[in-house]
């Protein structure tokens, strides 16, 4: 299993909910075409960031969805969300670093 991590500024100010549907409606229709999706996640990390993270059985399936959705997220979402870094990985290798608990 291969993740396709993608980290994005939010330009526009609106409730994460309402983004995380035109993600959804907007990209999530074209990725529902792409062979071998297990899933896709949409984290907002800090008020203005968010990372999606994509699940594919293979790492040739999440290496062509990377070439093909960035680009059309870009294109759908510019005015929303901007482009800033994409990486795929083995999913093994996705270690989440838990924040610590302050009382």
């Amino acid at each position: 299993m291969h993740a396709v991590l993608t980290t994005w500024r939010i330009l526009v100010e609106r409730d994460l909910d309402r983004l995380a549907q035109l993600v959804e409606i907007r990209v999530g229709a074209a990725e529902g075409k792409l062979p071998g999706g297990l899933g896709w996640y949409v984290v907002q990390t800090a008020p203005d960031a968010l990372l999606a993270l994509d699940l594919y059985e293979g790492e040739e399936q999440a290496q062509e969805a990377a070439q093909r959705l960035v680009p059309a997220a870009i294109s759908l979402l510019s005015e929303t969300i901007e482009f800033l870094s994409q990486e795929v990985v083995p999913a093994a290798e996705i270690r989440l670093i838990p924040k610590p608990h302050l009382p």
